[in-house]
């Protein structure tokens, strides 16, 4: 597995702020944010959030990245483990949601954002 998931993570949290502000990637996150608007009741965005409605930066401020613990005790093939250091799913607190925003790296780079189940 990847040694620098830390590294990746600070990338993909700092690609996810900022394409609230370059537009890249932000149509994915935007309908990410709103379909939980929409669906989740509003006393989970009070217990977590502290407001009926938090604000985009809010919410993507409290992302957690999926466990990942369970890995580590199973053996992946190659396939598996080009994935996992490829890829960082970010959910809701609480795991509220069966959805989560997939950041995709290329390179070492972001190279996608998006909307997942």
């Amino acid at each position: 597995m990847d040694n620098n998931l830390a590294a990746k993570e600070q990338l993909a949290r700092q690609a996810l702020a900022n394409a609230l502000v370059t537009g890249q990637f932000k149509e994915s996150i935007l309908l990410f944010i709103e379909h939980h608007l929409e669906e989740i009741e509003v006393e989970y965005w009070q217990e977590f959030f502290g407001t009926n409605k938090p604000s985009a930066e809010q919410i993507i401020a409290k992302l957690e990245v999926e466990d990942r613990s369970y890995l580590e005790d199973e053996e992946l093939d190659e396939d598996e483990i080009e994935y996992y250091d490829n890829h960082l799913d970010f959910n809701l607190p609480d795991d509220v949601s069966q959805y989560v925003l997939c950041v995709k790296f290329k390179d070492g780079q972001v190279h996608d954002i998006s909307m997942e189940s």
